[in-house]
């Protein structure tokens, strides 16, 4: 978003591509170990994290080589020499599961404060120099240099004071136990890479540069609403760890998980999908214009594709990791034989198509995973009354500005202002037992800690 002020649509295009490919390395450098790592219930925990380290540094080897083979044959397809150095650089992203390995042990300790704390002082650092190398002109390079410095921020303190000590260690009976859980989340993740970054290499060489830079921004501003799912779901996950075997427990914990992340993720997606001109002149400014639609898209795939967003921890604690890449194979088949051709047919039109087809796909693939493991569970159902509220809200914004009769900044500060306060009241009338229940649960914990 910072980005976003200082470069052209038609530069962030450019930018996109790079940070696509920025976002496979770094996706593909987890082969799963860190996950396993946290199922994992054996005493011995040094041996289990020297393995993980292990299985990770040769994964992380083997993908810095091929980063450093296909760069100059990607610079080469997309006709652009800058490619070839600037890929060739970023592959110390291959390396960065590796580099935080020490993260997992705080992780696996539920000590979350510092789980968070070294990567957020890591992005500072690289948001810092990224902006001001961008600023300085130096183009698609300071997302390259600012990627590794953040990298490095976070890696150093890290391993200074891990009170793990690494090494390298083979149990071949362990190992294979890790690989049969972790190769189908890494699978996954392929499949995850092929979805979202082919996106915009399908955008790119079927409509423009430009419009992939309005579509990297849109999608951007997206991400802010999973952002809290995201974190919700990295949180609970060591919990569902060591509740695996009590199904009622994981059942009440799914339930509260969507409705929590939901709470958040209607109305970001509403405001997306209600206020797209909007959102354009006053956040992002006129150079943007042509994006609304993108913005729209966005905004009604953060909804939907909202629902169980966090679904697949509750398999991974239980040691279930197929799920996850049959999912996601299900919506790299939808990207490849819906989103692509919709590009191609439609245009600009066919993104609004293919992120629909996708969002539908997800959907019900997941619906019928969830009620496998939680029969009865409509995962729709679970966050209606989160949805009704923001759609209620919506509407009335909708109604209250063709009554208006124009938009200025200050009235859509005030328009955000009146929605935010009428969908917590919405949500206090919709789920007053649920949202007194989750007060009641934080101050009977913070008692029994006093």
């Amino acid at each position: 978003l910072v980005i976003s002020r200082l470069l052209k649509p038609d530069e962030f295009g450019l930018f996109a591509l790079v940070l696509a490919f920025v976002e496979m390395f770094i996706m593909l450098s987890d082969l799963g170990v860190k996950d396993k790592f946290i199922q994992d219930r054996s005493l011995d925990v040094e041996e289990a994290y020297r393995l993980s380290f292990t299985v990770s540094l040769a994964f992380a080897c083997v993908l810095a080589a091929v980063i450093l083979v296909a760069a100059p044959f990607v610079a080469k397809l997309y006709h652009r020499p800058v490619l070839w150095p600037l890929l060739s650089f970023m592959s110390y992203a291959a390396f960065t599961e590796t580099l935080c390995m020490p993260l997992v042990i705080y992780y696996k300790e539920m000590d979350f404060f510092r789980y968070r704390v070294y990567p957020l002082v890591g992005k500072l650092s690289g948001l810092v120099v990224t902006a001001a190398l961008a600023y300085s002109g130096s183009g698609v390079w300071s997302l390259a240099l600012g990627g590794m410095i953040a990298l490095f921020v976070t890696a150093v303190p890290l391993w200074a004071r891990s009170r793990v000590k690494c090494g390298l260690i083979f149990n071949l009976s362990r190992l294979r136990s890790y690989l049969s859980y972790g190769l189908p989340l890494w699978a996954s993740r392929i499949s995850a890479v092929v979805t979202h970054q082919g996106a915009v290499f399908a955008i790119s060489a079927a409509i423009s540069i430009n419009d992939l830079g309005k579509f990297k921004l849109s999608e951007q501003l997206a991400t802010y609403a999973f952002l809290i799912e995201m974190i919700i779901g990295q949180t609970v996950f060591p919990a569902l760890c060591r509740l695996q075997d009590s199904e009622s427990e994981l059942k009440r914990i799914f339930v509260t998980v969507c409705k929590v992340s939901m709470v958040w993720a209607a109305p970001v997606g509403m405001v997306m999908l209600v206020f797209p001109g909007e959102l354009v002149s006053f956040v992002f400014s006129e150079k943007w214009r042509g994006m609304e639609l993108l913005l729209e898209i966005q905004g009604a795939a953060v909804i939907f594709g909202s629902i169980a967003y966090t679904w697949d921890n509750f398999f991974k604690a239980r040691n279930r990791s197929v799920p996850t890449l049959v999912v996601s194979l299900v919506l790299m088949a939808t990207f490849l034989f819906v989103f692509v051709p919709a590009l191609f047919v439609f245009g600009y039109n066919g993104i609004a198509v293919g992120i629909g087809a996708i969002v539908v796909g997800g959907l019900v693939v997941k619906q019928l995973y969830v009620s496998s493991l939680f029969p009865g569970t409509s995962i729709l159902k679970i966050v209606l009354p989160e949805i009704a509220a923001a759609a209620v809200m919506g509407a009335l914004m909708v109604l209250w500005r063709s009554r208006a009769g124009g938009t200025t900044a200050f009235f859509f500060l005030v328009q955000l202002l009146v929605f935010a306060a009428g969908y917590l009241a919405l949500i206090i009338a919709l789920e007053k037992k649920f949202v007194f229940g989750i007060f009641g649960q934080i101050y009977a914990a913070k008692k029994v800690k006093g």
